[in-house]
């Protein structure tokens, strides 16, 4: 049976709807707004697609806001466009983007103190209690592969034992997210933190720029092709 075309669109809204005013952790104290929303440019249709799902380990909410924007001169922002640029073929419409916790673990804005590099990543107790918003998230996109930025990215998407993150980096890992009734299994292809690129403009060959474009390339190539496997397959739902 395919899906209600709106049916992942009312979930993503429930889910914001239910964490917005989220008090389990410390980061609500100063919150003023949720990291919470797709790629830049994504059309909200009925018939949301999700190719890629990228989870950040840290964030502010002024580079969020800036990156959504399309406006690409945020921290983050920029790295995220400037990795997608570098694939031509990569259907950003048709990306999620999203964090270990809803809320920023600083108020950063562009040109503010402290730079990103230096951003707290969300304390462990934060994590634990946004992860069930995070793996309903990712139940409701329904991405064909995570990409998961940093180690604590990893920790947050893994609910027991996750893998090491140095051995991982560049490798295609399956996670287990638990469903209401069975578990369903997702590819993640692990790569460096937003902050490691932030700090280093090596885009030489071997570098953690190239490193992390090869990581990227391996996830949408994965991802489109299954999809095109899934479409093929009589009675599939391609969306």
């Amino acid at each position: 049976m395919s899906r209600d075309p709106w049916e992942a669109q009312r979930e993503l809204l429930q889910i914001q709807q239910s964490y917005e005013g989220c008090t389990k952790c410390h980061l609500h104290e100063e919150r003023t707004g949720i990291i919470y929303g797709p790629w830049s440019g994504i059309k909200q249709t009925a018939q949301l697609r999700t190719h890629l799902m990228f989870v950040s380990d840290r964030h502010s909410l002024g580079a969020l806001d800036t990156f959504k924007a399309g406006l690409g001169d945020s921290e983050y922002g920029g790295i995220l466009l400037s990795l997608a640029e570098q694939m031509p073929d990569l259907d950003t419409e048709s990306c999620w983007f999203t964090s270990l916790t809803l809320c920023p673990t600083a108020l950063v804005f562009h040109g503010q103190w402290p730079p990103v590099e230096i951003m707290p990543i969300a304390k462990k107790a934060a994590m634990d209690a946004c992860r069930a918003r995070l793996h309903a998230e990712v139940l409701a996109v329904n991405p064909e592969v995570i990409v998961a930025f940093g180690n604590a990215s990893v920790k947050a998407l893994w609910p027991k034992v996750p893998p090491k993150f140095l051995t991982s980096i560049g490798e295609l890992r399956e996670v287990q997210i638990p469903g209401k009734l069975v578990s369903r299994t997702f590819p993640v292809m692990v790569t460096n933190s937003l902050s490691d690129l932030y700090r280093n403009g090596d885009d030489s060959n071997g570098g953690v720029w190239e490193r992390t474009y090869t990581h990227l390339a391996i996830a949408n190539s994965v991802a489109s092709y299954m999809r095109s496997t899934r479409a093929a397959s009589p009675g599939s739902n391609s969306e």
